[in-house]
């Protein structure tokens, strides 16, 4: 894994040592390990379709009179991926009062991190994250952007969301007393007039053996 604060990387290196006149040649590759680490005893990971809608009401934009009027509707077949698999969903433009120039989907890495905690104050560390109140540092960045519309789309017409997850720069999302690893996915409508709007999506990634339920 990859990341800006937190990497998790394996190097095999070689090294010829040679006579005293000359360099040691020396020579480095990076190589991936993967292990199903799934806990004994797990239940399987849940996947439940999710519906969204996209609307100037919906948005918490400071100036709403600046946003055209627009719906979009559409779901994610889930916010939890195996690493292996894609993320799929599908949308679609209702109505536009203006014309859109761009639709687009980012993936991002969220790093949460800071010193560990002292033995004597207590950390709740749940599955809605990290609460205590020491100072943390918190940095979203950019994973991966695909563009999924270039110009103007047909109304009500249905547009597939497919996304691969990078390999080098995801890993299951990790939540530890120290750090923590968090996805997110934001759906961007860029206007003509380069107005934008986001709908974000926190996800879950997982690497398991287990295979996931499917809830309808």
């Amino acid at each position: 894994y990859h990341g800006v604060h937190i990497s998790i990387q394996y190097f095999i290196k070689c090294r010829i040592k040679r006579p005293i006149f000359f360099k040691d040649l020396v020579e480095a590759r990076e190589f991936i390990i993967e292990f199903d680490s799934d806990p004994i005893g797990a239940p399987p990971a849940i996947k439940q379709l999710i519906k969204f809608e996209i609307t100037p009401d919906s948005l918490s934009a400071p100036r709403r009179e600046l946003i055209p009027d627009f719906r979009v509707t559409g779901q994610l077949d889930s916010l939890v991926w195996q690493l292996n698999e894609p993320i799929t969903g599908e949308f679609q433009v209702e109505h536009c009062s203006v014309p859109i120039r761009s639709i687009e989907l980012q993936l991002v890495r969220v790093e949460t991190f800071g010193s560990p905690p002292p033995s004597s104050v207590p950390l709740d560390v749940s599955s809605s994250g990290l609460h205590d109140d020491r100072e943390s540092s918190r940095d979203a960045t950019e994973v991966q952007n695909i563009q999924i519309v270039d110009g103007n789309p047909l109304r009500n017409m249905p547009i597939s969301i497919h996304m691969v997850l990078p390999k080098l720069f995801t890993c299951p999302t990790v939540i530890t007393a120290a750090f923590r690893i968090e996805f997110e996915i934001n759906l961007v409508i860029i206007f003509n007039d380069n107005y934008v709007v986001t709908e974000n999506f926190p996800i879950k990634l997982i690497r398991s053996t287990l295979q996931p339920i499917s809830l309808t």
